[in-house]
């Protein structure tokens, strides 16, 4: 029969060899984890640079169709529902870039700190109610403010926006700081 004291030696071994088992199964878990989020943050990395460039092509190709809808004297209906369309496109690849913010790349998120995006985004959403006004005025024969939409045509020409080739954080940033500078 075994003495109290050789129980408790035994005890002392499995409480031991459990608390060791513990620590264990916890640094596994946390080394999961881990490993989780990097594959979590390089998919919302990934993400967020589609956005970003598809952004950027949304606001290379509103030069273009400012362009065209200037040629018409933006008498077209039609011209001015495009410039509309590609907007609310923009504004929502920049919701999307601020949405996925929380988990990107510390370096991502600090290069983007240093610009006005969110700013931008807001901008972005305001212009979707001027050129909804815009429709509406010109679908009911009114004027629309030309020199205004000169000017936004001028703010996103002197952004120089990246095309996809050319694409980097610190360029598209560039080109957001760009884009508030008169």
């Amino acid at each position: 029969m075994l003495s109290i004291m050789d129980n408790f030696k035994i005890l002392k071994t499995l409480l031991i060899i459990t608390t060791l088992l513990i620590i264990l199964t916890f640094s596994v878990f946390v080394y999961n984890l881990a490993l989780q989020n990097n594959k979590c943050q390089s998919i919302s990395e990934n993400l967020a640079t589609g956005y970003a460039k598809m952004l950027s092509g949304d606001m290379i190709g509103l030069v273009e169709l400012l362009e065209r809808a200037e040629k018409k004297n933006f008498a077209d209906v039609n011209d001015l529902w495009g410039i509309y369309l590609a907007l609310k496109d923009a504004e929502l690849m920049a919701q999307g870039i601020l949405n996925l913010n929380p988990l990107l790349k510390n370096e991502t998120v600090d290069i983007l700190s240093k610009t006005r995006f969110e700013v931008f985004r807001e901008d972005l959403r305001q212009r979707l109610f001027d050129f909804s006004d815009y429709i509406n005025n010109r679908s009911k024969g009114l004027p629309v403010d030309k020199e205004e939409i000169k000017k936004f045509k001028e703010k996103i020409k002197k952004a120089q926006f990246p095309t996809q080739d050319q694409f980097s954080w610190e360029e598209f940033s560039a080109a957001v700081s760009r884009y508030f500078k008169n």
